[in-house]
């Protein structure tokens, strides 16, 4: 399996939508997360499937939720 690398601004920046989600309602919070986990899994399973940025990173559209895994 490849390596993603998760930061810590990012793992934050994860916490914080979270949290976020959650205080909007119940349970949400836990299934952004799971949803945000299930991303960075497909990302490394394959990640030439995903655009390859200027950075050299990649990218993932969340479905469900705004949000963006590089």
């Amino acid at each position: 399996m490849n390596q993603v690398i998760v930061d810590s601004e990012a793992e934050n920046e994860l916490s914080d939508s979270v949290n976020f989600y959650e205080r909007r309602q119940p349970s949400l919070g836990s299934d952004f997360e799971q949803a945000a986990r299930e991303a960075v899994r497909t990302i490394q399973a394959d990640p030439e499937r995903h655009p390859l940025l200027k950075d050299g990173t990649r990218r993932l559209v969340m479905d469900r939720f705004p949000f963006v895994i590089h």
